[in-house]
C-alpha cells in the first residue's frame, strides 16, 4: 500500500488506539500522528463534528467544547452530522455500552437542544440502523478487524448529501474470497478510494469502520 490518495482523512480515535491497547496516557502520541482528538469542519451547508469516545465516555473538557461550538457554529449551518467510534446505545447483542455513562447522558442532552441530523458510530463491527435521543444512528461494520455480524463480509458505508440534507445511506460489502485482514484494506484504499467525490472519515484508525461522504474540497477547523 504505497500509493498516495489524493483525498481528505478525517480520524477520531477507537478504543484499539487508546485505551484497550496502549493507555489513556497515549492520546498524547495520537495527537502528534493524527491530530486533535474531537474538532469540527464544514462542507457546504453541512457541519461534521468527530468526538472521542475512545475511553467509552466524554470528558467535560470535550463537552464543554461540544457545547459551545453548537451554540456558536450550529445554527450557520442547515444540517449536522456527528460522528464518534463507540455508539451511544445500548443493545444485548452488543458485548459494550456506554448509554448508562453519565458523561453520555449528559451528552444526549446537549444533542438534543440542537438540530443533529445524523450519529455515526463504529466499534460493534457491523452494520446496524435505529436512533437515539430522536436522532438516526448509523454503526459501521468492519473494514479490517474481527466481523461480528451475520453477513460474514468486511464493508463500508457512504452517505450521500445533497441539497435536500441526507439524500443516501448505503452498506457497500467487498469479496469474501480474501486470504487475509490486510488484503481488504487494500483492496479498499486501492480499488474504492480512488474516487476524488468522496472525504473519508476513519471512525477508528486499526479497521473499526470507514465512512465515505459524496462530498468534494473540504474547508475545516479543528482543535
Amino acid at each position: 500500500m504505497d500509493e498516495k490518495l489524493d483525498l481528505p482523512f478525517y480520524m477520531i480515535p477507537g478504543n484499539h488506539e487508546i485505551a484497550d491497547r496502549f493507555g489513556s496516557d497515549n492520546k498524547y502520541f495520537y495527537r502528534m500522528v493524527f491530530g486533535p482528538l474531537y474538532y469540527w469542519f464544514s462542507y457546504g451547508n453541512v457541519m461534521f463534528i468527530g468526538l472521542d469516545s475512545s475511553e467509552e465516555r466524554y470528558d467535560d473538557a470535550q463537552l464543554e467544547w461540544l457545547e459551545d461550538v453548537l451554540e456558536k457554529v450550529r445554527p450557520h449551518f442547515r444540517y449536522c452530522v456527528v460522528y464518534t467510534h463507540v455508539p451511544p446505545l445500548t443493545d444485548p447483542s452488543w458485548r459494550k455500552q456506554i448509554l448508562t455513562e453519565p458523561s453520555v447522558e449528559r451528552l444526549g442532552r446537549i444533542l438534543q437542544r440542537h438540530k443533529i441530523d445524523l450519529i455515526l458510530a463504529a466499534h460493534i463491527h457491523q452494520y446496524w440502523r435505529g436512533s437515539v435521543w430522536g436522532i438516526p444512528v448509523v454503526t459501521l461494520m468492519s473494514s479490517g478487524q474481527k466481523i461480528r455480524s451475520d453477513v460474514n463480509k468486511y464493508g463500508y458505508v457512504t452517505v450521500k448529501v445533497g441539497k435536500k440534507g441526507i439524500e443516501e445511506i448505503r452498506p457497500h460489502y467487498l469479496a469474501d474470497n480474501m486470504d487475509d485482514d490486510n488484503e481488504y484494506i487494500e483492496l479498499l484504499f486501492s480499488n474504492i478510494l480512488v474516487d476524488d467525490r468522496f472525504l473519508v472519515i476513519c471512525l477508528s484508525v486499526l479497521g473499526g469502520g470507514l465512512l465515505l461522504l459524496a462530498a468534494g474540497v473540504i474547508g475545516g477547523r479543528g482543535r
